[in-house]
């Protein structure tokens, strides 16, 4: 009944909020709302905030001299916060969004060695690239460089070995129960094909068995983390009407008591807080007031740090706000 008396459609805010963002970075929505609302999210992965970060080294990191001064750049880069992206894929300047296997299978990124920039054509701007990439694991607060690898190393289990010696906290999280093993071995090439038909497949290092370190790949070519996202938004939308729906003439109370006519107002889903916050809020029109809701969890984001500024200009809007101190609901205006 309440959608008769008022305007709100949360879970095509959701999706509008997708197209609006993919296109302001400058990429073409898909025909399908949903694979547009997960390629914000595998954007929000592929782009390395440019935040500063501590940086650390494998312990046999070696490189051909005529990369010394590259590494030390990217080093440098990395540390105070200076932005690396001239360096990913060049497929970043594909129309549509791309989703790196690698990292969406292990949640490493790669970095181009050149010391250039491409003057001209399509992906002027990005750095020259050379035979061999720098493999690199970014969190929030760390970037830790694997190695330099050839154009044919996505899936060798050397990478991750790398990985396992020096930083094993990073794939701890990821291992499978000692009593679990794969009754066929995966040889890396195999890793490959099944990699490019969006099959997922264990890896052993070390003797122990690693699944899903970057999240894994969906049968649709999407990183499985983008699609569990996109998922939790649009859950929120459906969890928001139902909540709008059971406090209605509570909402229209408070709202007289303002002077509004609630049944003339649209409401919209401020999507932007949620990914950022995991808080609810929502936004009215004409009358501009905005309905804060309680919650019972403490803040969390969807998007690696640094991304909300992609998501919200204003520095102010995207500040992480928790609403457990709210009583039932606070309603603001402007």
């Amino acid at each position: 009944k309440y959608r008769q008396k008022m305007s709100a459609n949360f879970e095509n805010d959701v999706y509008e909020w997708g197209r609006s963002l993919i296109e302001k970075v400058g990429y073409k929505a898909n025909k399908d709302s949903f694979v547009t609302l997960t390629n914000v999210f595998t954007l929000s992965r592929m782009f390395i905030s440019p935040i500063p970060r501590r940086v650390h080294v494998s312990e046999n990191f070696t490189a051909p001299k005529n990369y010394d001064a590259v590494i030390k750049q990217i080093i440098h880069d990395l540390n105070v916060g200076h932005n690396v992206n001239a360096r990913l894929s060049r497929r970043i300047r594909d129309k549509k969004v791309y989703t790196d296997r690698m990292l969406a299978d292990w949640g490493i990124h790669h970095l181009h060695l050149g010391e250039e920039f491409i003057s001209k054509g399509k992906n002027q701007g990005l750095i020259e690239g050379n035979k061999e990439i720098l493999f690199v694991w970014v969190t929030n607060n760390d970037a830790y460089l694997i190695g330099i690898f050839d154009h044919d190393s996505w899936t060798k289990t050397q990478v991750l070995e790398i990985v396992h010696d020096n930083w094993y906290h990073l794939l701890k999280p990821y291992e499978s129960p000692r009593d679990v093993r794969s009754t066929i071995e995966v040889t890396d090439l195999d890793r490959l094909e099944l990699r490019n038909a969006c099959i997922n497949t264990p890896v052993l290092v070390r003797g122990f068995f690693y699944m899903g370190l970057g999240g894994g790949l969906t049968c649709r070519n999407i990183g499985s983390n983008d699609v569990l996202k996109a998922n939790t938004v649009l859950r929120a939308s459906d969890d928001l009407a139902e909540w709008v729906k059971n406090n209605y003439s509570t909402l229209e109370s408070y709202m007289s008591g303002a002077g509004i006519d609630f049944a003339s107002e649209t409401l919209e889903f401020d999507v932007s807080k949620f990914v950022i916050s995991a808080m609810y809020t929502i936004n009215c029109k004409p009358s501009n007031y905005r309905i804060h809701i309680q919650s019972q969890h403490e803040p969390y984001t969807l998007v690696p740090h640094g991304f909300e500024a992609v998501i919200e200009p204003s520095a102010e809007k995207r500040e992480i706000q928790d609403h457990r101190p709210i009583k039932g609901l606070l309603i603001e205006c402007g």
